[in-house]
């Protein structure tokens, strides 16, 4: 029953279904405690009882929240640790005396548990509610106002008893017995007949039990108590612990009403009177929201006994006192599994207390002063981890990302970027942070993250060094010191060279770092800042993009640009991104995968690891409202803007839907993720408005062919094997066609575009595609495919090299 957890989400019923099975043994746990209470103490007073039973229905619903809570929590750190049930792996598989045993098989079931006691408490809800409109009808439509000097003496009893709101008595033929409904304005109902078969001073006896529910407010408390018995309709102890509050409520009103009385005795003979009249009623008044002076009639003439012997109790708290041992015995039998003796059973190499050791100096190396990640990968691997067994690191891991999540991301608040999702997509959205901003340290632990190379630096006149390095997939590193970033600005055009690294200070006060991956970076990228127009049109490295993130809204956030091919990476800082490092007004800007960062140390933290972070933010993109980014209402402004200011014979060169639709696509083969609505909204003006700044700029440029630059072709590699041709280019409509291809080894999608293209061929060292790949040719023309197949080749030999 998968479609359970899916609707109702896998936390919410792992942690329902828990926590119903443990309030069997702990509610009668507490149902044992209280019958112990009601055994030795039979001369307290029967409120006293009350309250004692009160309390302890009260003790099981915390104890249920407190479970539900626990469980809920085990199971957000299960999913962020991907496992798949709230408690560890169970491999187990002893005789059915294994309580682990038995877990597992109620874990494997649980969704089956939930859904049968959702099935009951529907129908015990419905009871309820049936209750409810019973009332409204014997209240409203079942009955009738009494005289007048019934109602007069009805208000005299009430004032006696200090009851400050208006009580109405009314008459009903189909009653059986008095009872009182309502609680803002209660009514008490009198079977008509008793007025012409009891005294007035046996009439006005029971008048005194029914007001005595009033003054105690006993409806409200049993419109909770009975909405409770319904959550636990399956709990015998919670059923027995709610009818000793029926029992002792009754008491409880029974001394109120024979204390004004001539005597209990004569209190106790009205009740046995009563007891033993015949009402014609149909409509019965026993139900759970009435209170009742016959309430459940078995216990009346226990009742009557106790007026007669005040020492005597209505109880009967041994009444399946074994059955509650057997409950309890059976949970804590259950629950051994996850009381295991070790918190940490799958690392035996060390104690529960080096493990916990070793957690905190990973936390505290890769976390600052002030709960936030440092950008740049701090963690030093100690020999009491470098001793663990590879199954045994895999486990830290799980255990130390899932302390992470407990103390800084399980009750993370919320932004208003997030304030509309719901609990399971907030889940979600936490977990990507996490990712975010500690996937390079858990991938360091994990082995995954290798430093390849490390340099030091120096800035001349300054003895602190500026540490460069990189690593296995792609990621890049380096910490500057603050003095030599302003020792670089009082230099501006001068370098610091560190093998493939440079890092400089451009005339404006920007700072920017390059790093050389392959021989064919331009000599440019060491000198100024990358834009979109080098990777454009016919810029320089047009069709060599393979990330590029540029803001230039300080509202946004800091002036700042990553761009990355397969020869070099370069991030450029603006002035005010720089000043505000230095300064220390706000020390940060993006994430720890790519980003920037002012550390206590002094040292500006900078690093690029475009793969995860395109896949990681892109992902967050999914949860964010775009309604609530600062910055979109002013893009859309802007571009209405351009728009104004394009020529109209330009408006058709924009994007249409189709093409808009294509970069979308593009976008989703990129990052594995479909785009949604909110994400479609900010992407559209995003790259509307680079159209359209391209358009002007075609326009504006006496250099350039006009018409031919409006027309230029636009295709997008998502990745290394899928490409998207988005914008036809400057051919008739004519020489057009679309031709997708998908999945396809590189030699089929070759011969496919032959069928179409003369003269197509495979090129020089296809070979090296060995995985296959999904082409998607829309409004393509043929003179365009054969570099699409020779890019392939140059994007393999790239994987190939590194």
């Amino acid at each position: 029953m998968n479609w359970l957890t899916q609707w109702l989400g896998e936390a919410f019923v792992y942690a329902l279904g828990w926590t119903l099975l443990h309030s069997l043994w702990q509610s009668a746990l507490v149902a044992v405690g209280l019958a112990l209470v009601l055994t030795v103490t039979p001369r307290w007073s029967a409120n006293a009882r009350y309250l004692s039973a009160v309390m302890a229905l009260g003790v099981v619903m915390v104890l249920s929240a407190l479970t539900y809570s626990r469980y809920y929590a085990i199971v957000e750190v299960a999913l962020v640790e991907a496992a798949a049930v709230p408690e560890p792996v169970l491999t187990d598989s002893g005789s059915l005396f294994s309580p682990a045993v038995w877990a597992d098989w109620i874990n494997r079931h649980m969704s089956a548990i939930v859904l049968l006691w959702m099935l009951g408490f529907a129908l015990f809800m419905a009871r309820y509610c049936g209750g409810l409109l019973y009332c409204y009808r014997l209240k409203n439509r079942l009955s009738h106002p009494a005289s007048s000097p019934w109602q007069t003496r009805v208000n005299a009893l009430g004032s006696r008893l200090g009851i400050g709101r208006g009580v109405v008595l009314r008459l009903s033929e189909r009653l059986e017995g008095p009872c009182v409904v309502g609680h803002l304005k209660p009514v008490v109902l009198l079977p008509a007949a008793l007025l012409t078969q009891m005294s007035r001073d046996e009439l006005e006896a029971i008048l005194r039990h029914e007001l005595a529910h009033i003054r105690r407010n006993d409806y409200l408390v049993g419109l909770i108590q009975s909405l409770i018995k319904t959550l636990y309709f399956f709990n015998w102890p919670v059923l027995w612990i709610s009818e000793q509050i029926d029992r002792e409520r009754e008491n409880a009103c029974d001394d109120i009403a024979a204390d004004g009385c001539k005597s209990r005795i004569f209190y106790a003979e009205t009740l046995a009177r009563f007891s033993s009249l015949k009402m014609d009623g149909s409509a019965s008044n026993d139900g759970e929201l009435t209170m009742a002076i016959n309430g459940k009639h078995p216990h009346l003439l226990a009742r009557i006994r106790r007026l007669f012997e005040p020492a005597t109790s209505t109880a009967r708290p041994f009444e399946g006192l074994v059955s509650s041992l057997l409950l309890v015995a059976l949970g804590l039998f259950l629950s051994m599994h996850s009381q295991a003796e070790d918190q940490y059973p799958d690392i035996e190499t060390l104690d529960d207390a080096s493990v916990e050791s070793l957690i905190d100096t990973f936390r505290s190396q890769l976390i600052d002063a002030d709960d936030e990640p440092h950008f740049v990968t701090t963690l030093v691997p100690t020999s009491d981890y470098q001793a663990l067994s590879e199954q045994e690191r895999a486990a830290f891991v799980r255990h130390f990302k899932a302390a992470l999540w407990k103390d800084l991301y399980r009750d993370k608040e919320r932004s208003p970027f997030f304030s509309h999702l719901n609990e399971d997509e907030w889940l979600e959205a936490r977990q990507v942070l996490l990712e975010q901003h500690y996937a390079h340290f858990l991938r360091a632990l994990e082995g995954k993250l290798v430093r390849l190379e490390e340099h030091d630096a120096r800035v001349s006149d300054q003895s602190d060094k500026i540490r460069f390095a990189t690593y296995e997939g792609g990621r890049m590193e380096a910490e500057v010191p603050v003095g030599s970033i302003r020792a670089l600005q009082n230099q501006p055009g001068e370098s610091v060279e560190a093998g493939p690294f440079s890092l400089r200070a451009l005339n404006d006060g920007s700072l920017l770092l390059t790093l050389r991956r392959g021989e064919q970076m331009p000599d440019f990228v060491t000198s100024r800042k990358v834009g979109s127009e080098d990777f454009s049109g016919d810029g320089a490295l047009a069709g060599k993009m393979k990330f590029f993130s540029y803001n230039d809204d300080p509202k946004q956030g800091h002036i700042r640009s990553f761009a990355a091919t397969s020869d070099f990476y370069q991030v450029w800082l603006g002035k005010e991104a720089v000043e505000s490092v230095l300064t220390g007004q706000d020390a940060e800007g993006y994430s720890a995968l790519l980003g920037f960062r002012a550390s206590r140390e002094g040292l500006m933290e900078i690093a690029f690891d475009p793969e995860p972070e395109q896949y990681l933010s892109n992902r967050l993109m999914m949860f964010m409202d775009s309604d609530k980014l600062p910055f979109l209402e002013e893009r859309e402004k802007e571009l209405a803007s351009l728009f104004a200011k394009l020529p109209s014979d330009l408006h058709s060169y924009l994007y249409q839907e189709k093409h808009l639709e294509r970069h979308f696509q593009a976008w989703s083969l990129q990052t594995g993720v479909v785009m949604s609505d909110r994400q479609k909204r900010t992407f559209t003006v995003i790259f509307q408005k680079m159209r359209a700044d391209f358009l002007l700029e075609a326009v504006q440029d006496p250099e350039r062919d006009a018409l031919e630059m409006a027309h230029h072709s636009i295709s997008v590699w998502a990745d290394d094997f899928n490409w998207v041709n988005i914008y036809p280019g400057n051919k008739e409509p004519d020489a057009l066609f679309d031709l997708i291809i998908e999945d396809k080894k590189i030699t089929e999608a070759v011969a496919q575009v032959a069928e179409v293209c003369e003269g197509i061929e495979r090129p020089e060292g296809y070979e090296l595609v060995t995985q296959p790949v999904s082409l998607y040719g829309y409004e393509t023309h043929c003179e365009q495919w054969q570099g699409v197949f020779e890019q392939l080749v140059e994007n393999h030999a790239d994987l190939a090299a590194r």
